[in-house]
């Protein structure tokens, strides 16, 4: 309020930031009627006020941007720098692959990191995909095992569980064999696979009928193998013969061609497994023959050979001898025996098997460098003799020394003192002095120790051996009847005649004038 220009009373009421009269508002001046008086009425105008705040805002806004922006930098720089190497490595192994062929490369780092990734799937797919290819692979080669005979292990029993295969030696099998080799134009691939095909689902269906548990796989001299199996037998005789004739009708049905479905015999074991699948074998060679040979009769294609004693059985037995698994070679030469007593072999065949099966313990025998001359000895005067019997327990015999010679071997540092106490007595047991003293002095031991060393590798103890092999040596003597009896005594290491005739009772059973007698 002001009169005549001067200021009477004043009041302002305004809050921070608000804008005065004389920075952009309005005033008004009202006269008062009553005097001289005037009222000036002033305010602020509020929409440069919502300017000046917006435009602090955004300054706001914008120094907040450019600080943030700065800080992401900084942090990112920081945090990037152990990825930025990751990145910097695949996308420089990228550039030398790619670089490999010698033409240029473009893109960026990002581009060569996409396609690493892609890489990286890629090689995931392919490294699954082989891994199926592998478990197929194994899951076949566990089949091939024991249809070849491998005999059962840990390793096997394994396998067997972790493909989900519940065989065991309580049960029965069988093994067929599928052939297309009478299919003659074999460039038709298409007609190939849809008989592939058909025939994996008609087995499939003969299979449910009979309600039969069953593998299929391939084989390399057949095209198919089928092992049945059965916790019980099969049920009556050829049962499974009519199974292998209907398989191959249908199989003819639906393809316009008959395979040979050719069926092995029903054994119980894992073992017969093998057996099934050689006789199965030998069923589709004869067929393949008579095919190729129509004029010829079954007479003349029957082998010379009746016995049982398959190529894959003796490798695994020579193997076993040689790393002297003493378990699983009594368990291939007791299949084998029962096997061959099963077939009834005529005395030729069964001497003619036997004889192979020394062969082959002798072959083990040369190559562990082992004097084989013992044991051929040995051998040959029970097969002189006709004696069947004796011939197979010396076979077991030998491959028992073989096996703990070998595992003696394998664990006893003394193996070269043993090979020549070994090779000594070899050549000095027609020596009347021979003793064990005598080597315990010749190889600066006590005399337990050499015993202990010898009979760890000779499989018997010293004296034992010893008068084996002036036994054998004398029976050999004494069916020549070209020394006396006194004579052979000293040949063989004896002093006198009456501890000769001794021990050969002791040995033999019988006395030497005796064993002359049956041996005429």
């Amino acid at each position: 309020m002001s009169s005549q220009g001067a200021l009477i009373y004043r009041q302002t009421r305004s809050a921070p930031g608000v804008l005065q009269a004389d920075s952009g508002g309005y005033a008004f001046e009202l006269p008062s009627k009553a005097g001289d008086l005037r009222y000036t009425i002033s305010y602020t105008d509020s929409s440069v006020i919502g300017i000046n705040n917006l435009v602090g805002s955004l300054l706001a806004i914008a120094i907040s941007v450019v600080l943030g922006a700065c800080m992401a930098f900084l942090l990112a720089k920081v945090s990037y720098r152990p990825l930025g190497v990751l990145l910097n490595k695949l996308s420089a192994a990228v550039r030398v692959e790619d670089g490999k062929g010698g033409a240029p490369i473009y893109g960026s780092e990002y581009s060569y990191i996409e396609k690493s990734f892609d890489r990286l799937l890629l090689e995931n797919k392919n490294l699954q995909q082989s891994m199926q290819d592998y478990e197929s692979a194994a899951r076949s080669n566990l089949f091939l095992r024991l249809l070849k005979g491998y005999f059962t292990d840990d390793q096997q029993m394994n396998g067997l569980k972790k493909f989900g295969i519940g065989y065991t030696d309580d049960m029965f099998y069988c093994t067929m064999l599928i052939s297309f080799h009478a299919l003659r134009d074999l460039s038709d691939m298409e007609r190939i696979r849809k008989i592939e095909m058909m025939t994996i689902m008609i087995v499939e269906q003969a299979m449910s009928r009979h309600r039969l548990a069953y593998e299929l796989f391939e084989v390399t001299n057949a095209d198919k193998a089928l092992i049945l199996s059965s916790v019980e037998p099969f049920g009556s005789e050829g049962a499974l013969e009519s199974i292998a004739a209907e398989i191959a009708g249908e199989i003819g049905l639906a393809c316009g061609f008959q395979p040979d479905v050719l069926c092995g015999t029903a054994e119980k074991g894992l073992v017969g497994i093998s057996k099934s699948y050689y006789a199965a074998n030998e069923s589709l060679q004869y067929a393949l023959f008579a095919r190729e040979h129509l004029p010829v009769q079954q007479e003349e294609i029957q082998p010379g050979v009746d016995y049982y004693y398959p190529t894959d059985w003796e490798v695994q037995l020579i193997n076993n001898l040689k790393i002297g698994n003493l378990d699983t070679t009594m368990q291939i030469l007791h299949e084998i025996s029962e096997e061959n007593k099963k077939r009834r072999l005529p005395e030729p065949s069964e001497t003619k098997l036997v004889s192979l099966l020394m062969e082959t313990m002798l072959r083990v025998l040369h190559e562990l460098n082992l004097d084989t001359c013992l044991y051929a000895k040995q051998f040959a005067s029970r097969a002189g003799a006709g004696d069947i019997g004796g011939m197979w327990s010396y076979v077991f015999e030998v491959g028992t020394l073989i096996c703990e010679r070998k595992r003696y071997a394998n664990t006893s540092p003394s193996l070269a003192v043993g090979s020549e106490l070994l090779q000594f007595v070899n050549q000095n047991y027609t020596s009347a002095d021979i003793s064990l003293k005598q080597l315990a002095e010749r190889c600066g031991m006590s005399v337990s120790h050499v015993s202990k060393i010898f009979k760890e590798v000779s499989g018997i103890n010293f004296y034992d051996y010893l008068c084996r092999l002036r036994m054998e040596t004398a029976k050999e003597l004494l069916r020549e009847k070209t020394f006396g009896m006194d004579d052979i005594a000293r040949r063989v290491g004896y002093e006198n005649v009456y501890s000769f005739k001794r021990a050969f009772v002791r040995y033999e059973g019988i006395k030497p004038d005796e064993y002359v007698e049956s041996a005429m």
